[in-house]
């Protein structure tokens, strides 16, 4: 056994291409693969052409190829026609694929509509995700006797809570659940108000029928404001009670109370705790949106029951304060002042800084800043924050003392908290420590033999789905060495993505790679745009994986919309380019450089040129400000949060890329000057 040392890089490259290049077929071999690649597309086109026979042949000589599943797979057909000795012989010869679990979710669905609940049972995997297939895995052991297993809070609340309506599947689940008591009055409403609070009205009428009578006046008032927003201005309900008496909303005291006692079956008395604090922000957080004085003035009126429920409270308070912000600062800021801070408000919290900033009110910045809870969001970001309003207060040694715990981060706010105090970046590199013996497991294993044989036939989306599969339940040491593992084979993003979810940052080599060197050399030359600024996009925009296209039809590794390729294109004096032709990484590194250039040439500044790479031009003209302004109050300013985000990320990215070129990485506030006002 190999002691558990750490390599050298260098040790450890040699280590890895040693690894896949000797496998236990011999390097001799090689000509043996190449054939028998050829002779598996041939059986897939025989296949596919109904040539059994030629399909027959070709498979029997390519049982021991890597990629012989695929062709057990594709012989199956249908999975809804194949037999189940064939899908359950499948299954258990190869267990390690995606086509398994590919199968396995048809098969699921198909033991289901036969209620085979105890095969369904038997052939279910518990790390399926998907919701469907859980629930009838659930309605499988339900149907088979288990229901003291099944029919429990720690099992359903996660599937019931959800703002979105949920699969057919789960109605039958839900359905026994409630008939057993477990599905409470309590938790109808819990889910209505997600409905309500995400727009997702006709899912809240269909659970407005699990109310009792005296229950749904509250959910008619919740529709009828997200209709009319100034209807929160009006009385909420009083719906009647069993004993035919009006019921006022619920008191604290009643809460409390509620709260004290059992939970009780839908269509109880009285209505659940918090429910008029809920309804009554929804219309307020609705009202904010087009009518800010409104909503302030109904904050007020409605204060007493919005202080039972202190998440409607937040709610409610954040959306005003950012309405009314700016159009009165003073006022803005004193609602967002009462906002509580919490684990669950974060997303508000952010907003509410921004607010601050945005108004120069440093001493509310400073404070609200010491309030927020000790997370993620505190240890750069926002403690550079704290350090700038710190300064702008004349508290000159707790400015220095914010700063410096910024300044040991990686991030744009990480790097000017170094300008402010004159240190060093962190930008040295340290080697994901990957253990020899991992390496070599992992390298040999069959699941990365398949992949590598996908990768020589360009199917990368099977690529990816046996990745997924390999890494899904590695522990952290495995994932180390499969990131390395995925670096070696020129597959950045999984590389990336991988080392990621082992919470190591610091290989700045393999999480920041000089892909594409030539093409970005070259597009530089050509534009005058540095290189790294090309490597941030890539960076940002793909992760270096060529062939990615966004939801929005964004494309390849600079994400070129098809049509801003196509303008780009013919304005070169070039023919439009087709889908296939913008993934080239040649012609989409060009196109995307030309566009970067030409945001640089309309905006000159780095901030904005990137913004408009991101948000487009005439986004950022509607940004400028109308003074001169520092550029990390115009960044912190920037509306869309996603682009706000992209810019801080693509800026601290040209950093590291310009330790990683070789070049001298220099000062990140050199390429920040003020912004010129409008």
């Amino acid at each position: 056994m190999f002691r558990l040392a750490f390599l050298a890089p260098k040790a450890l490259w040699i280590l890895l291409i040693a690894a896949m290049t000797v496998s236990p077929t011999a390097r001799g071999q090689d000509a043996d693969r190449k054939a028998d690649r050829a002779a598996f597309l041939r059986a897939e086109r025989a296949l596919k052409s109904g040539d059994r026979p030629t399909f027959e042949t070709l498979r029997g000589h390519l049982r021991d190829y890597p990629l012989y599943p695929y062709l057990r797979f594709a012989e199956l057909g249908d999975p809804q026609a194949a037999s189940d000795a064939a899908i359950e012989t499948f299954l258990a010869e190869y267990p390690d694929t995606h086509l398994a679990e590919r199968l396995r979710a048809a098969y699921v669905k198909r033991l289901a509509q036969a209620g085979r609940w105890g095969d369904l049972a038997r052939i279910y995997r518990e790390e399926d995700d998907s919701v469907e297939r859980r629930c009838l895995y659930l309605r499988a052991l339900n149907e088979t006797g288990a229901a003291d297993q099944v029919l429990v809070a720690a099992r359903l609340e996660p599937l019931w809570l959800k703002p979105s309506p949920q699969p057919e599947a789960c109605d039958p689940l839900f359905a026994a659940w409630r008939a057993q008591g477990g599905l409470t009055g309590d938790l109808v409403w819990r889910r209505i108000r997600l409905a309500l609070e995400t727009g997702e009205l006709e899912l809240a009428r269909h659970l407005g029928t699990w109310l009792p009578a005296t229950e749904r006046p509250w959910l008619d008032y919740g529709l009828a404001v997200l209709a009319r927003p100034a209807r929160v201005l009006e009385p909420p309900p009083e719906p009647a009670r069993a004993d035919g008496q009006a019921s006022t909303p619920p008191s604290a005291r009643a809460n409390a109370q509620n709260r004290a006692r059992p939970s009780t079956p839908a269509g109880a008395n009285p209505a659940p705790p918090h429910l008029a604090a809920a309804i009554l922000a929804i219309g307020i957080v609705k009202l904010a949106g087009v009518q800010p004085e409104q909503a302030a003035l109904a904050l007020t009126t409605h204060a007493p029951t919005l202080e039972l429920d202190p998440l409607a409270w937040d709610r409610a308070h954040a959306a005003v304060g950012q309405a009314l912000t700016p159009i009165d600062g003073p006022r803005g800021l004193a609602i967002w002042d009462r906002m509580a801070a919490h684990e669950k408000n974060l997303e508000a919290q952010e907003r509410r800084l921004r607010a601050g900033i945005g108004q120069r009110d440093w001493a509310r910045v400073a404070e609200w800043v010491r309030r927020m809870p000790d997370q993620m969001e505190k240890r750069d970001r926002w403690l550079y924050w704290q350090g700038r309003a710190e300064a702008a207060l004349g508290q000159d040694m707790a400015a220095r003392e914010s700063f410096a715990a910024a300044a040991g981060q990686r991030s744009l706010w990480g790097l000017l908290a170094a300008d402010r105090l004159g240190l060093p970046y962190p930008l040295a590199s340290r080697p994901v420590p990957a253990e020899p013996e991992r390496l070599g497991r992992l390298a040999t294993a069959t699941a990365l033999v398949r992949i590598r044989e996908l990768q020589r036939l360009g199917r990368d989306a099977d690529m990816r789905r046996e990745w997924r599969t390999l890494t899904r339940d590695l522990e952290a040491p495995d994932l180390r060495a499969a990131a390395t593992l995925a670096a070696g084979l020129g597959w950045h993003d999984q590389a990336i993505f991988t080392l990621a979810r082992t919470d190591y940052w610091d290989d700045l080599e393999l999480r920041f790679p000089l892909a594409y060197r030539d093409l970005v050399a070259d597009q530089a030359w050509q534009t005058g745009l540095p290189e790294d600024w090309i490597y941030g996009v890539i960076r940002q925009e793909s992760v270096f994986n060529p062939t990615v296209a966004s939801q929005a039809g964004a494309l390849g590794l600079m994400q070129l919309m098809p049509g801003t390729a196509k303008e780009l294109a013919v304005a070169g004096g070039e023919p439009a380019p087709g889908r296939a032709a913008i993934l080239e990484p040649e012609r989409n590194i060009t196109l995307g450089s030309t566009y970067l250039a030409r945001m640089r040439d309309r905006f000159g500044h780095p901030a904005l040129a990137t913004a408009a790479y991101n948000a487009g031009p005439h986004r950022v003209a509607r940004w400028l400000p109308e003074a001169c302004t520092e550029a990390d109050l115009w960044i912190v300013a920037i509306p869309f949060a996603e682009t706000s985000g992209y810019v801080e990320r693509v800026l601290a990215y040209r950093i590291i890329y310009r330790a990683r070129l070789g070049l001298e990485p220099g000062r990140l506030s050199e390429l920040l000057p003020p912004i010129p006002g409008s």
